[in-house]
């Protein structure tokens, strides 16, 4: 015997919101990792952005994946293509390496929320953990 909906055609329910929750944290690890960098002259604080731009391709392309939105796909993008651009000068300045560093500080605390605020150690714990 079939049964019939007693919906009456209503549609589909609505689709819960992502859970970014385990993103928000890999991005408050790259912010803890920044600001623990000792990047004291242009070359090493090149190679740390250098580092920063493969983990962040890589959440990137996580968040992409899963069909994260793209309000908060596009700054973390945004940053990305900063990196590149910095990191395929010839010769890249200081002032431009710091500008560039401070952005990434501001973009990740922003898509980390209020993780990275009280939860940095923690997270960065956590996520190590599945390394």
């Amino acid at each position: 015997m079939l049964h019939r909906s007693k919906q009456g055609g209503q549609g589909t329910p609505p689709v819960p919101p992502l859970d970014l929750t385990a993103y928000r944290l890999r991005a408050a690890v790259l912010l803890v990792d920044l600001k623990k960098a000792v990047a004291t002259d242009l070359p090493k604080r090149l190679l740390e952005l250098q580092a920063l731009a493969g983990k962040l391709a890589t959440l990137i392309g996580d968040l992409n994946s899963i069909g994260a939105p793209s309000t908060e796909l596009e700054p973390l993008k945004k940053l990305l293509n900063e990196l590149h651009r910095l990191l395929a000068k010839a010769h890249a300045r200081e002032t431009e390496a710091v500008a560039v560093w401070e952005k990434a500080e501001q973009v990740l605390q922003t898509f980390a929320g209020g993780v990275a605020a009280g939860q940095g150690a923690s997270a960065e714990r956590r996520v190590g953990f599945w390394k």
